[in-house]
């Protein structure tokens, strides 16, 4: 089970995730009768320029998180770091068609899937978060208080906006 410890590993699992979330999103997308508005549920407009702004933020942070993975350091185990970033794909994959299910045919558990599949994705950030913060890197200091920035930037998106606002608007 080498290959788990390597980088390689590390990689094809983040191409594998965003290529299953893509699908997702998109199957998920397409069961929704109205797109992507209905994703808001009850979500004041007057809160959404606040999604656009931290979603952008997490996009750019975990972008800068992978290339110093990948680029700047050469740790003797990825494992660790992969299993935060399988939790966080493997969620992110089952919310969007869960939501779907969920203005469809609303249900107190698909519900609980969500708010399940929602706290993971946070949770899995925040472990992602940690790995960054903890991992040595003298060499690219920069590169690490970027990265450390960039998963913070992440985990406040996916547990604060959206593991935890979101609901509490959407139904």
């Amino acid at each position: 089970m080498k290959f788990l410890e390597k980088k390689q590993f590390f990689i094809l699992v983040n191409i594998i995730g965003l290529i299953g979330i893509s699908i997702s999103y998109y199957f998920g997308l397409s069961e929704m009768p109205n797109g992507i508005h209905d994703l808001w549920g009850n979500t004041p407009i007057s809160i959404r320029p606040i999604y656009y702004i931290t979603t952008s933020l997490a996009f750019i942070g975990i972008v800068l998180s992978f290339i110093f993975v990948v680029f700047k350091t050469d740790l003797f185990n990825y494992y660790p770091i992969s299993r935060s970033i399988i939790v966080i794909m493997v969620a992110s994959m089952l919310w969007l068609p869960y939501t779907a299910d969920m203005i469809q045919e609303p249900t107190s558990f698909t519900w609980i899937k969500i708010r399940i599949a929602l706290l993971l994705v946070g949770l899995g950030s925040w472990f992602f978060f940690r790995r960054m913060w903890l991992m040595g890197n003298k060499e690219h200091k920069n590169w690490k208080k970027t990265a450390v920035i960039g998963s913070g930037l992440f985990f406040f998106h996916t547990m604060v906006m959206d593991a935890l606002i979101w609901p509490y608007f959407f139904r």
